[in-house]
């Protein structure tokens, strides 16, 4: 959804009077920036034959990816939860020492 509004504001399909979105261009680019990986993580995650080995690895790159991101106090504080949220999904497979080995790669 983000994206469409996204290409909608550069094609010109938002103006000052009739068209008007209720949000900026700016604000959907940052939201566009924070959620896009994520939603590129759930579809690897939709596969038939994804495996644990795999998971691990794009839910550590997806944490790296939110804390790297330069944002103001607000879109800061939904990538905290973001993290929060993951950490807490994927908490025993974050943590067990059977899976220890993957937080090498």
């Amino acid at each position: 959804m983000l994206e469409s509004v996204k290409r909608a504001y550069e094609k010109g399909a938002f103006d000052e009077d009739e068209n008007q979105c209720p949000y900026d261009l700016k604000t959907i680019e940052m939201y566009h920036q924070i959620l896009a990986p994520a939603y590129r993580v759930s579809l690897g995650f939709q596969k038939n034959s994804t495996s644990i080995a795999e998971t691990i690895p794009y839910v550590l790159i997806l944490i790296e990816k939110w804390k790297s991101l330069v944002l103001p106090l607000e879109p800061t504080k939904l990538c905290q939860l973001l993290i929060s949220c993951l950490k807490s999904k994927f908490h025993y497979e974050l943590n067990s020492p059977t899976y220890q080995v993957l937080n090498f790669c």
